[in-house]
């Protein structure tokens, strides 16, 4: 009886992105990693962006007294 494996969430979605790739595009193996690390790391700028725009006040001017 083989053991059962236990996957994250985050293994799953890899999975079906890989999957997902290269069934659509007929991207090769090497092209999926690449192409999985570009939307990781897209996908951390993002979130690294929206934290910046969090801590940065906003402003706001009226407009009629800078005419």
């Amino acid at each position: 009886v083989p053991e059962s494996q236990q996957f994250t969430g985050y293994q799953l979605t890899t999975v079906r992105r890989a999957s997902r790739l290269s069934r659509d595009f007929e991207a090769s193996v090497p092209a999926i990693g690449l192409i999985l690390e570009l939307l990781d790391e897209v996908e951390q700028l993002r979130q690294f962006k929206r934290q910046l725009e969090m801590q940065t006040p906003v402003i706001e001017v009226e407009v009629d007294h800078l005419k």
